[in-house]
């Protein structure tokens, strides 16, 4: 049974990962440790690149569409990294990221009471 998980393993992931599962003892338990310890360490990672590009996002030369677009994916991928992010924040990442042509809208939607939902 452990050859033929390891097999499968073996047959499912990339040169370079198999290279480093083939280098530990070869049983299933220690290839699906070194894998596991892979990608969670790598998702900690991602999760801090994520997270500091949505914090730092500016609109640049996209359009508003786009713009409201790239926010929103990244929002919604952040809470499968344990990092929800709310319709606040979302708003304020919004207004803080856009260009200088939209400066004057910024000033006057953050004083509308309700604040704006991002829809």
């Amino acid at each position: 049974m452990d050859c033929t998980i390891l097999t499968w393993i073996y047959g499912t992931i990339a040169a370079n990962l198999q290279q480093q599962v083939m280098l530990r003892e070869p049983n299933a338990r220690v290839a699906r440790s070194v894998l596991d310890n892979e990608f969670i360490g790598q998702r900690e990672s991602r999760a801090l690149l994520l997270s500091a590009e949505f914090h730092t996002f500016k609109q640049g030369a996209l359009s508003i569409t786009d713009f409201c677009r790239r926010l929103e994916t990244m929002a919604s991928a952040l809470p499968e990294f344990g990092d929800p992010v709310g319709d606040r924040t979302l708003v304020l990442m919004l207004l803080h990221g856009l260009n200088g042509k939209f400066h004057h809208m910024v000033s006057n939607l953050k004083m509308q009471r309700p604040f704006p939902t991002f829809d």
